[in-house]
Formats: C-alpha cells, structure tokens, sequence
C-alpha cells in the first residue's frame, strides 16, 4: 500500500508587497544612524581624555576652555572655540569630524525630504490603484475608497499635493500596509489552494514567494455571523416560534464589570443603545443561552427551571426579550449557518416571510456572483 504524498494547504496574499520607503532617503537615514553612534562613541572616548587634560591643566585658563570643550562635547554641540592644539587630545579631532559628518547628513536628508516624500507619495498612489484592493474598499470602506480615489487623482495631477490631502495620508497607508502583509485583511485577499512539496534540489520547484496568481478565481462571500442573524429576524411575526432558535445578539454585549448587559434596539428615530442589569431576570436568559442559540421551547423550559416560575411566565420573559431585542431568533443552528452554501442560506422558505423578503434574498443570491466582476 502506497501513502499518498504530503500536500500543503496555502493561503497567499495576490497582492505583492512593496516598500513605500524611498530607497535614497532610507539609505541616508542608514548612514545617519551609524553617524548617531560614531559620534556617541567619540563623545564618550574624548569626555575621558579631556577629564585627565583638566585635572593636569596648567592654568585657570586653560582648564575653562578645557571644561567648556568637555561640556560642548557632552550635549552634542560644536564648540565655541576650537582647541588650538589637537594633537594632545585626537578624539577631539575624531569627534569633530565626526559631527561635521552627521551634521552634512542631516542637511542632505532635510533639504532631499520633499522630493523623497512625492516618490513615496507616487509609490503609495500606485499601490492604491489596485483593482483588488479598490472594490475591497468600496466593499467594506466605501469613504476609504473616495479618499483613495481622490488622492490618486492629486498625486498624479499637476502641483504639489494639499495638506488636506496629505492628511489621509496616514489613514490609507494603514490600509495598504495590511493588505499587503495579512492574509485576509480585505475580502479579496485571501486566495487558497493545494501544493505539494517538491524535493530538495528539484529545478521545477516554486518558492512559496513566486507563486503565480493566474488563473485564480475571485469568490465572494458574506459576513456569516451577521448573515446568520439578519435571516433570523426575517420571519413574520406570526411565526410559530416553537420552529425558530433564540440567541444572544450579536451585536450584545454583557459587562461583568458594570452588571450590565448592553444591546441595541431599533425605532422609528433609529437605533439606539440601551442596557438591562445582568442579576434580574435577563441573568437567568443569558444562563439559558451560555452554550449558544437553543429552540425556543428549550429556553422557556431552562428559564422556568432556574427562576422557579410557571412555563407561561417563563415564556412571556422569553418573548418580551426577543420583542426589546435582549434576546433575537435564529432560523438554523450556528454550525449550519457557518457551514452551509450561500444558495441554501439565501432561500428562504416563503410560508414564513413577510412579502417582499424571498424576492429580496434571491436578489441577493443572484447578485453575489456579479461582485467579483464589478469594476474597481
């Protein structure tokens, strides 16, 4: 019997990094930082010679200048006067050039800034031009993706760059930078397949960081969590609840600290966040549903159980919380939600809905598809 060949499950990231860093500025900035540490340890060599000079110093005069030279050196300033005679201390002279060096360096890297910051600035609006990485953004960000879209439009039209511009600076490099180095930061980047590893030496083999992205296939998806409980508070109201799952919110939030179990709740004047105290009856919900989403019967039976009340009591609490949105119902059990395809969640049964909402969910099975052919 023969075992099958050890196979790698991938995930890769369709967009190739770059560095936005302009190569002569970093390359400047290299050397500062070697001349930062020459001149730290010049500094450190001549404050020991010039401490010896002073305690043998032949006169008051010379001491001063000797400790004025000392001081300079210590805070990283050029002297006032330069020593006369530099043959009896040569790190000063060392340390002197030293800090002519630096200071040259920072000149060259203060006055080359501008011109560095625009061929940044043409890197990063090349970058944002991806067309992955844009219907990402109009997916998820759409106010990401029309600063993005106006700053490419600056950086690539005549003149220079306005503050207001540079000012979204910050905010779109954060998003490129994780689009670039996680792989599923965006919706669009995550791609996946099957490899198997070559042996050692094998000429055909490909590096993980080569992989081609041609023929991959974009396949678009839904928040699931959220899916999961928009579909279930589609049902009407009149819904037999005896059929459907109840379950905490998503979007709830209980907090030990303040005793309090915080949700939203929608009105005519929108939504609005509200907060019930967990040591009331609520508690005895949230002990019902510390496994996940259960059938509507299960919940009354636990909460009567743990309360003491009749089933009829019980049953009220349970549908007064679903009716604030404490609690909300579900049409399935979470692993099948998580698991299932989108068409068998997306069809919806219609003796349960409302009018409008099965026309409206396979509105949206049918148009999911078109998303990956949208234009950027």
């Amino acid at each position: 019997m023969t075992s099958p060949e050890p196979q790698w499950f991938l995930r890769v990231n369709p967009l190739r990094r770059a560095r936005l860093a302009d190569p002569e500025q970093r390359r400047l900035l290299d050397e500062l930082g070697a001349a930062e540490a020459e001149l730290a340890e010049a500094a450190e060599v001549c404050s020991q010679e010039l401490y010896e000079r002073i305690g043998a110093a032949a006169s008051d005069a010379e001491r001063r200048e000797l400790i004025a030279l000392r001081r300079a050196i210590h805070n990283g300033r050029a002297p006032k006067k330069t020593p006369e005679s530099l043959e009896a201390t040569p790190s000063v002279a060392r340390w002197l050039a030293a800090w002519t060096g630096r200071e040259r360096l920072r000149t060259t890297i203060t006055e080359g800034y501008p011109a560095a910051a625009d061929r940044e600035r043409t890197v990063l609006a090349a970058l944002l031009g991806d067309g992955d990485l844009l219907r990402s953004l109009a997916l998820i960000a759409p106010e990401v993706h029309q600063e993005a879209e106006r700053y490419r439009a600056a950086v690539q039209g005549p003149g220079k760059v306005s503050a207001r511009t540079r000012k979204s600076e910050r905010g779109l490099i954060q998003y490129v930078t994780r689009a670039m180095v996680r792989t599923s930061p965006l919706s669009r980047f995550t791609a996946v397949g099957i490899a198997e590893p070559a042996p050692a030496g094998d000429p055909e083999a490909v590096r993980p960081g080569d992989v081609p992205f041609t023929g991959a296939r974009a396949v678009p998806g839904l928040d699931r969590v959220m899916l999961h409980y928009v579909l279930g508070g589609l049902p009407a109201d009149d819904t037999d609840l005896a059929a459907l799952w109840v379950g905490m919110p998503p979007t709830s939030a209980p907090d030990p600290e303040t005793g309090k179990l915080f949700f939203l709740k929608f009105s005519e004047q929108g939504m609005h966040r509200l907060a019930v105290p967990l040591d009331g009856p609520v508690g005895d919900l949230l002990d019902a549903l510390s496994m996940g989403p259960r059938r509507f019967p299960a919940v009354v039976a636990h909460v009567a159980a743990r309360a003491g009340c009749p089933a009829e009591e019980a049953e009220r609490r349970v549908r007064q919380a679903l009716h604030q949105g404490v609690l909300c119902t579900f049409g399935r059990p979470e692993e099948e939600s998580a698991a299932g395809d989108y068409d068998d969640l997306l069809t919806l049964p219609g003796t349960e809905q409302p009018p409008g909402v099965r026309e409206l969910a396979t509105r949206v099975r049918a148009g999911l598809p078109r998303v990956t052919e949208a234009p950027a």
